[in-house]
């Protein structure tokens, strides 16, 4: 016998099997966008579909976690590359505009880019150096911007390649 969800549930059917929407909450689960469809006073004034059940995950703003963030600095003969993002800073650019502290500069728009990202996280960036063959002069520039401007993240150096053999004596403070 033609039996239809609503009144199954309890809720009114039309007799003549046409679709009328039933009643918010009356079949007590409602999944995608099928909630907006089945309930016509919902759609209409904007109002989320309330469910009988309570849900255990909390409504609320999650709480935001700390994540380290590697950013990666590779020192080229002819400049650097800012890894993630593949931003380039030429050598001349690098030295010219160093009384801006361009590369800080960008080191903390990748930061923001990674926090804006995802806003439950914190990213606690970190620098990791890649010297390449002949990129000691754009390490120590770069370095020297990174120093001088305050930033307190923690540092770390990878060299690749061969090298002059005075690397870390070649620079005087």
């Amino acid at each position: 016998m033609g039996l239809s969800q609503g009144s199954m549930t309890g809720g009114a059917s039309s007799p003549t099997g046409g679709s009328t929407s039933p009643p918010s909450g009356a079949s007590g689960l409602a999944f995608g966008s099928d909630t907006a469809a089945t309930s016509g006073s919902a759609k209409s004034t904007g109002s989320p579909v309330t469910s009988p059940f309570k849900s255990r995950i909390p409504d609320g703003p999650s709480k935001t976690i700390d994540v380290p963030f590697e950013i990666l600095v590779v020192c080229e003969s002819e400049g650097l590359v800012i890894h993630p993002g593949g931003y380039r800073i030429t050598g001349a650019l690098l030295k010219s505009r160093r009384k801006d502290a361009i590369l800080v500069r960008e080191l903390l728009a990748v930061a923001q880019q990674r926090a804006a990202a995802d806003p439950t996280i914190r990213p606690q960036p970190r620098v990791k150096f890649l010297v390449e063959s002949g990129g000691s002069p754009m390490f120590w520039a770069a370095r020297k911007q990174i120093l001088f401007s305050g930033l307190g993240w923690p540092m770390s150096l990878q060299v690749t390649g061969t090298q002059d053999p005075l690397l870390l004596g070649q620079e005087t403070w």
